[in-house]
């Protein structure tokens, strides 16, 4: 899951470098206020403004929270890929992958980062997305603070 890959970078921890599309819990909660406030609305509204790897995640974090000792040790993808065809599951297990993610891991260890594009939701609706680089640091700050690390 996204929580622990985000630990696993602040911990040091060995991680996948996946790529994951990230959206503000606080960008969800206005955008269903929004919805429930406006009389005539219909579709989907994409709030998931970018993808980021592990590793960018990482170099990130590290940049804006420098006081602590951050060293990803990610997993190459070449390596993901043999591990999900010979390894067995127990040392998924202590990378933090379930059996069923296996094979879900190689698919989100795809090289490329992926965008959406957002503008539905900031012209029709008014909201203005977060940046995902600050709210990453205010989740690994809060998981910090809670004793998750």
């Amino acid at each position: 899951s996204v929580e622990l890959s985000l630990i696993n970078v602040l911990k040091g921890n060995m991680s996948p470098n996946f790529n994951f599309n990230f959206v503000d819990v606080r960008d969800v909660a206005s955008l269903y206020l929004k919805l429930l406030e406006e009389e005539v609305i219909s579709g989907r509204y994409i709030i998931g403004t970018k993808s980021m790897k592990l590793s960018k995640i990482a170099s990130m974090l590290k940049e804006r929270m420098p006081e602590r000792k951050i060293r990803p040790f990610l997993v190459p993808r070449s390596i993901l890929s043999f591990m999900v065809k010979y390894v067995p599951v127990r040392l998924s297990k202590d990378l933090g992958l379930r059996p069923g993610d296996r094979l879900l891991s190689v698919q989100l260890s795809k090289p490329d980062p992926f965008t959406f594009d957002t503008s539905r939701v900031e012209d029709e609706l008014g909201i203005t997305l977060s940046d995902i680089d600050d709210a990453l640091v205010e989740t690994a700050q809060w998981a910090i603070k809670h004793g998750h690390i």
